[in-house]
Formats: structure tokens, C-alpha cells, sequence
């Protein structure tokens, strides 16, 4: 059995949302020249600390992201054996 608290439709609103705010709004990275220059180079606008980040540049991102159920390869000493519900779908942006 699986507790499903949000709908596909919630997800898909909520991520929108958070795209927006990412664009418009943007993240602070007080005192972060590095994160800075990673940033700028990669799409974003960054200004007086402030990194607003493109939509397309969080789907690139996102798309590098590993499917969740694949997790052993990167901790092969733990004996991972997954989780109900993780990696039932990849991350996408819409």
C-alpha cells in the first residue's frame, strides 16, 4: 500500500511554481564568488548575490539528476535495497 498525499496535478503545480519563483524571485548566495561564476556561467543572472535561474537550466540539471532506484551504484558498501514509493518517476520539468 502507498500513501499518495499529492496528486500528479499538485506536483506538476507545485514545480511550476517553484520555477517561477527560481526565475523571478531567485536564491541568495551572499558571499559565494565561486557559486557566483558557476551560476553565471551556466545561464543564470546573478546580481549583488542574488542568482536567478532559468527553467531550462533546472530541466538540464534535473535531467543529470539519477533515477533514485539506481541509488546502489553510488553507495554499493551500504547494501541499498531501495524504498517503497522512490524512484517511481524522474524528475521532469514542464
Amino acid at each position: 500500500m502507498q500513501l499518495r498525499v499529492l496528486s500528479e496535478d499538485d506536483l506538476v503545480h507545485i514545480h511550476q511554481a517553484t520555477l517561477k519563483v527560481m526565475e523571478d524571485t531567485g536564491v541568495w548566495f551572499k558571499e559565494c564568488p565561486e557559486a557566483h561564476e558557476i551560476f553565471e556561467r551556466d545561464g543564470c543572472k546573478v546580481e549583488n548575490g542574488r542568482v536567478q535561474i532559468p527553467p531550462g537550466v533546472v530541466a538540464e540539471v534535473l535531467a543529470r539528476v539519477p533515477d533514485r532506484r539506481n541509488l546502489s551504484a553510488f553507495f554499493p558498501g551500504l547494501g541499498y535495497a531501495g524504498l517503497p514509493g522512490l524512484g517511481r518517476r524522474r524528475h521532469t520539468s514542464v
